[in-house]
């Protein structure tokens, strides 16, 4: 099984922690019987700092600082348990839009060594055991027999349409070769597909290639309240909630 999972916003009371529940323990039933559990992280894990709300807090108090590195921790922490029943299946975690450079002068962790300059995420991947992919990775996994390459980029951008934001990721293949092309950031979540012909031996065979957007979690719509989030304020389309997997049987 390998999973995209990103857009989570865990920390947001807008954020279907139930949904996200359900996936660990599908994921987890999974490894219980012996299946292979890949997870990629796609960004945007808790809902700290964007990029304008990073540079907004320069040149705020050391002792600031520390508070704030102190709350990230938490955050970070509190998720990580809540993936406990996953840890050694989180192969890595891309960077997103959502988070915190640690910067207080004496902010430490449970080790006792200094966080000065580094990313929530990367914290996140340490409490994990996972592996810290940056912006954007490309690579070969092998799952049950099948060689596949993944390109995955935490996103950019907005397309309103649904033929907008397929677009941005078939023009991926324009320059990149890979068979899964996976981008979050737009809450947007599908798959779709398109086969190319390639020779084998004498004959030939075909190529599948997928185009990804791998879901969220927060809802974008809330009945029963006169104060709506952004995707209410822009009237944006709503999105179906949740993640992508994909199951791939043995070969014979």
């Amino acid at each position: 099984v390998l999973v995209l999972l990103g857009d989570i916003h865990w920390n947001l009371d807008a954020c279907n922690h139930q949904l996200f529940d359900d996936l660990i323990y599908m994921l987890a039933d999974h490894r219980k019987h012996k299946d292979l559990v890949r997870v990629i992280g796609m960004g945007d894990y808790v809902d700290c700092f964007s990029t304008s709300e990073r540079a907004a807090l320069a040149g705020i108090h050391d002792s600031s600082l520390e508070q704030l590195d102190k709350w990230v921790m938490e955050l970070m922490q509190k998720l990580a348990r809540k993936l406990e029943p996953l840890k050694g299946c989180v192969d890595g975690l891309l960077e997103g839009h959502h988070w915190h450079k640690f910067e207080g002068p004496d902010t430490r962790d449970s080790e006792g060594k200094r966080l000065y300059g580094v990313s929530s995420t990367e914290y996140f991947c340490k409490l994990l055991d996972a592996q810290y992919l940056g912006l954007m990775t490309m690579g070969t996994w092998h799952i049950n027999g099948y060689p596949l390459r993944l390109l995955a980029h935490h996103g950019y951008g907005f397309a309103r349409s649904k033929p907008g934001k397929i677009r941005k990721r078939t023009a991926l293949a324009d320059e990149w070769i890979s068979d899964i092309y996976a981008l979050g950031h737009e809450h947007a979540l599908f798959i779709e597909e398109d086969d190319q012909i390639a020779q084998a031996g004498k004959g030939i065979k075909s190529h599948n290639r997928y185009f990804v957007g791998t879901g969220s979690y927060p809802r974008g719509y809330s009945i029963g309240t006169p104060y709506g989030g952004y995707v209410e304020a822009r009237l944006l389309p709503p999105n179906d909630l949740g993640s992508r997997f994909s199951k791939f049987l043995p070969k014979a």
